[in-house]
C-alpha cells in the first residue's frame, strides 16, 4: 500500500505545483470581498484565505457598525490596512479598527495641505500607541497579501490642497488569478482622467466617490468594461444609474444591505 500511496502522492503535488494552474482556488481560499452597509462612505474588507486587508472605515460614528462588520466576518487580525484619502467618511473609524485588531501594515495617500480634523488627529494617535508607521505611497506601487496581488495607484498630483482631497485617493487594484476588481477611493473628475491613462479592466467595480457622476463617468465604465458595480451611498445618482445601465452593468448599493462578491479566480458570484 506504501508504494501506491506515494504514487498517488506524487500525482497531487504534480497536479497542484506543476501546472500553470495551481490548486489556488481551493472553496477554503476563495477570494471575497465585502462593502460594508455604513451610509455614504466606505467600508471594504477583502479576505482571501486566511489574510484580511481593510480598505477605509467609514465615519467615526459608524465605528460600532465597522467593528461589527469585521467581527462578523471572523476577522480576528489585520494582514493590511489601506486608507484611501483623509475625508471623514473613510478615516473616521479608522482609529477604532487599530485600537481593536492587530494590524500588520497600514497604507495611505498623503494628507493634503491644509487638512485638518479631529477623525485625522485619532487615527495618527492610534498609529502612534500601536507602533506603527503609515506607508505613504508616492508612485505605483505593487504589494501581494495571501494570494491577491495588488497594483495601488497614487494621485499623479502630489501637491493638492485640502478642498481637492478627494483626487488625492489611491486607487487600488486588485487580481486574483483572472479576477480583477478595482476601488477607486472617491476619484473625481480630475483623478478619473488619471485612471483612464492606465491599461486597466476589471469586473468588480466600486463606483468612485460613492457614484457620484462626472463628465468622464462614461469613458471610464467603456474602459473598464465591469460586469458588477458597487455604489456605497445612501441613494444612487441617477446620471450614474442611467449610465450602468446602458451599458447592462449590474449594480449594488449598499444602503440596501452589505454587498459581497466572491471570486474562484476565473468567475465572480455577487450577492445582497
Amino acid at each position: 500500500m506504501k508504494p501506491i500511496r506515494a504514487l498517488l502522492g506524487a500525482l497531487l503535488a504534480l497536479l497542484c505545483f506543476g501546472t500553470a494552474a495551481p490548486c489556488a482556488f481551493a472553496e477554503e481560499e476563495q477570494l471575497t470581498v465585502s462593502f460594508a452597509d455604513v451610509g455614504e462612505a466606505d467600508c471594504i474588507l477583502i479576505q482571501c484565505g486566511d489574510t484580511n486587508v481593510l480598505v477605509d472605515a467609514a465615519e467615526a460614528a459608524s465605528a460600532p457598525r465597522v467593528l461589527a462588520f469585521l467581527k462578523g466576518r471572523g476577522v480576528k487580525t489585520l494582514d493590511a490596512v489601506f486608507l484611501s484619502h483623509f475625508d471623514q467618511d473613510h478615516v473616521g473609524g479608522m482609529a477604532a479598527v487599530l485600537q481593536n485588531f492587530p494590524v500588520g501594515a497600514v497604507y495611505t495617500s498623503y494628507l493634503p495641505e491644509g487638512k485638518s480634523s479631529r477623525e485625522i488627529d485619532a487615527f495618527f494617535a492610534a498609529l502612534e500607541h500601536k507602533g506603527l508607521t503609515a506607508e505613504i505611497i508616492a508612485g505605483e506601487t505593487r504589494l501581494t497579501v495571501g494570494g491577491v496581488d495588488y497594483t495601488v495607484y497614487p494621485p499623479q498630483e502630489q501637491t493638492l490642497g485640502a478642498k481637492d482631497s478627494n483626487n488625492a485617493s489611491l486607487l487600488l487594484y486588485g487580481a486574483y488569478g483572472e479576477s480583477r476588481f478595482l476601488l477607486p477611493g472617491d476619484a473625481e473628475k480630475k483623478e478619473i482622467r488619471e485612471l483612464l491613462g492606465y491599461e486597466l479592466g476589471c469586473e468588480l467595480l466600486k463606483l468612485p466617490h460613492h457614484g457620484r457622476s462626472e463628465s468622464n463617468t462614461g469613458k471610464l465604465l467603456d474602459k473598464l468594461q465591469p460586469r458588477f458595480a458597487v455604489s456605497c451611498a445612501s441613494a444612487y445618482d441617477e446620471k450614474t444609474l442611467a449610465e450602468l445601465d446602458k451599458r447592462g452593468i449590474e449594480t449594488f448599493l449598499t444602503a440596501d444591505g452589505p454587498v459581497t462578491a466572491v471570486s474562484d479566480g476565473k468567475s465572480w458570484r455577487v450577492t445582497q
